[in-house]
């Protein structure tokens, strides 16, 4: 189910006049899978909870003695205030541009904005992040190859360190041997 079909339904639902069971369940199943839709929801039922809690018609009562009475003072003081009534006015503002903005959004005015990419730019930029990690390979293959072209090239000095020192010994065990066969030989 589409999101614009869900936020006609949303005001049904948070107020209780959708009483079909069937599409209530749509409504909720379709919450459980758009995380953009369950935040606006859960957002206009912590604001019609809020708004259910004042009670504008009920003035706050005279000072009595006691703690009690102090803060129905300190309450009196702020609602006479004309700073608060101008954060009263812009909060009022603010919840009706909020309104407002879902009219517009159910009413298809104000859509969500949508990255549009053509299909040649989408290959394009494919294309160019599999380039970028070809080039990352062969980097990283040819720093390994430079690291056991070094290895090997250690490797072969010490093998070739070992194969002077074997023919000196080979040498030297020629020139016994021949001593020793002079020797006998005399």
């Amino acid at each position: 189910m589409n999101c614009t079909t869900m936020h006609e339904r949303m005001m049904d639902v948070l107020y209780g006049e959708e009483l079909d069971p069937g599409r209530c369940l749509e409504f909720f199943r379709h919450l459980e899978s758009c995380p953009d839709c369950k935040a606006e929801y859960l957002e206009l039922v912590e604001t019609r909870s809020l708004l259910a809690q004042w009670d504008l018609g009920q003035a706050v009562p005279e000072a009595r003695a006691g703690a009690g009475g102090k803060v129905r003072v300190f309450l009196r003081r702020i609602d006479s205030s004309p700073a608060w009534r101008a954060v009263y006015k812009a909060a009022a503002c603010i919840l009706i541009l909020l309104g407002m903005t879902v009219i517009a959004r159910d009413l298809g005015w104000a859509e969500r904005a949508v990255l549009q990419v053509s299909r040649q730019e989408l290959e394009t930029t494919i294309n160019d992040v599999v380039v970028a990690r070809q080039e990352e390979e062969r980097r990283l293959i040819g720093q390994a190859l430079i690291r056991v072209r070094d290895d090997l090239e250690r490797d072969m000095g010490q093998v070739h360190r070992y194969l002077q020192a074997l023919d000196l010994q080979q040498r030297d065990a020629q020139e016994d041997y021949r001593a020793v066969r002079a020797l006998i030989t005399r």
